[in-house]
């Protein structure tokens, strides 16, 4: 990725917490799936560049996401299941 991808990415991860907040907890199904699908990539490209931004705000990241685990959508669970891994195996590094 390039010099500024890499900023655009952090700068994204920074946020996330803030920008998930309303959307993971809205009674609509569909924006919570969307909010776990754009949460899912953007740890992914995280992960994939070993950039550990997003565990700064672990704790705030698990405490919303944990919760989604037991969403009626089967969809949600899974991709709130996809990002706390993502979540575990960047604090592992």
């Amino acid at each position: 990725m390039a010099g500024r991808e890499i900023k655009d990415v952090r700068s994204d991860v920074d946020a996330l917490p803030q920008v998930l907040r309303r959307s993971v907890t809205s009674d609509n199904a569909w924006e919570r799936k969307r909010a776990l699908q754009a949460c899912s990539q953007l740890l992914a490209a995280c992960e994939e560049l070993r950039r550990g931004d997003a565990c700064k705000h672990f704790g705030s990241l698990v405490g919303l996401l944990a919760p989604l685990t037991c969403d009626p959508m089967p969809t949600s669970r899974q991709l709130a299941v996809t990002c706390l891994s993502s979540l575990l195996r960047m604090q592992g590094e």
